[in-house]
């Protein structure tokens, strides 16, 4: 299997639909007009520990954008929302638990993904070549996505592969784990415990690569909103 097979055709769909779907929202920081107001005071304080400002910037737009989309999809307040975390840190929507959610950034780019009764994970990358070495390569990956690396467009497949890893483990929500190399992501389903995970892998504008995880014993149908 080539990554061209595996890699989704990157499209706007129509109209929102939540329930029985992913929805992903992928937004530049620049283009979102955040308002501070709807943070909450941790939020705040937080943001005032990062150096660069547009580490900073990046994390008010990203605390800003996931209140929007929750409080457009639960019609809860977006200041009333209230986040958790697992005890394996994955964070949850204290307000209503049958909402799952993931949050992802690289660079000028933030990815959301929402779901309603199923777990989902996401992981966005943009295309770096300095960051692919053959030691991260031997250690990291396992023996097929070597295989897919070495056979296919390096970079590309390299992160093809990573962020299919991140978001797998976002989703099943345990991190990553130490022996990655035992992972092999290049397949479209995965099985862990009782739970089946779909992967879904999207090249998008702007040399990005996007992957996202959905929990479920089928495949589910995923809306993309790019900005």
């Amino acid at each position: 299997m080539t990554i061209q097979d595996q890699t989704e055709q990157y499209t706007i769909a129509g109209e929102e639909i939540l329930v029985g779907n992913c929805v992903v929202f992928i937004r530049s920081v620049q283009s979102i007009n955040y308002k501070t107001s709807i943070l909450s005071e941790e939020e705040r304080r937080r943001s005032e520990r990062f150096h660069r400002i547009e580490d900073k910037e990046r994390y008010l737009a990203t605390r800003y954008l996931i209140r929007e989309i929750l409080s457009s999809l639960t019609n809860i307040d977006p200041v009333s929302i209230e986040f958790g975390k697992t005890q394996k840190g994955k964070p949850f929507l204290k307000t209503n638990k049958e909402i799952h959610f993931s949050i992802s950034h690289s660079n000028s780019r933030i990815a959301i993904a929402v779901s309603k009764g199923y777990e989902c994970g996401c992981d966005i990358e943009e295309i770096d070549p300095k960051k692919v070495n053959n030691d991260l390569i031997r250690t990291h990956f396992h023996p097929n996505e070597i295989s897919l690396i070495e056979n296919e467009k390096r970079e590309t497949s390299f992160y093809h592969c990573w962020t299919r890893k991140e978001a797998l483990f976002k989703a099943i929500g345990t991190g990553l784990p130490d022996d990655l190399a035992a992972i092999d992501s290049t397949s479209e389903e995965k099985t862990f415990g009782l739970s089946k995970y779909h992967l879904h892998t999207y090249h998008l504008t702007g040399e990005y690569i996007f992957s996202l995880v959905t929990e479920g014993s089928t495949a589910k149908n995923i809306t993309i909103y790019q900005s």
